[in-house]
């Protein structure tokens, strides 16, 4: 029989890792040009912690996570003193590619607030590749999931981050990357095992 499962993934120490650039920008042609991209791409970051609840059936896993994070101080950037807030709710499925690889996709719908005068909402589309290890040793059904990959944010408004020099592309979306995960999943009892027993009782 196909059992459905359900767990929550808490991340560790209660805090998702997750640095969040929201901005991209050309750089100068050659190896030097690449190195001064990949600077600029580092833009705002954004830490913070988050948990999620899946629910598990043969090949995916249907995930729903809620994350808060806040921007982290860069002394190169214009804005080190500037607080930005972000609350993500975040729909997703894992595909599992076999043994302990996953790749996660979905949709998050942000909000942002903070040191500037309008909070708004904003969308992006997420794309992880994960690994999750069962820690038999420890616990079973207990496992370390750890994933980076990429947001696609679509394009912002003019209006957003008020008079904050972030650097956001409005005039087009824009790849926000690397971003990494890190935490630990519980793999609750599945729910078909669940009613066998209640059915006895």
């Amino acid at each position: 029989m196909k059992k459905l499962t359900f767990g929550i993934l808490l991340m560790a120490l209660g805090c998702l890792i997750s640095f969040q650039p929201v901005v991209g920008q050309d750089g100068d042609g050659g190896p030097g040009g690449f190195i001064d991209w990949i600077h600029k791409l580092s833009g705002p970051r954004m830490v913070g912690p988050g948990a999620s609840f899946y629910w598990e059936y043969e090949k995916v896993r249907l995930r729903f996570a809620g994350v808060y994070r806040v921007s982290v101080s860069d002394l190169d950037a214009p804005y080190e003193d500037a607080d930005i807030h972000m609350v993500s709710i975040q729909p997703s499925i894992d595909f599992k590619l076999g043994g302990d690889w996953a790749i996660n996709a979905g949709a998050a719908l942000h909000w942002f607030g903070g040191d500037f005068d309008r909070a708004f909402w904003h969308w992006s589309f997420p794309l992880y590749l994960q690994w999750r290890p069962e820690l038999e040793s420890l616990r079973e059904g207990f496992f370390f999931r750890v994933g980076a990959g990429y947001h696609y944010f679509l394009k912002f408004h003019e209006r957003d981050f008020g008079e904050l020099p972030t650097g956001v592309d409005k005039e087009s979306g824009e790849f926000s990357f690397p971003n990494f995960s890190i935490g630990f999943e519980y793999r609750l009892r599945p729910l078909n095992d669940r009613r066998a027993r209640e059915g006895r009782n």
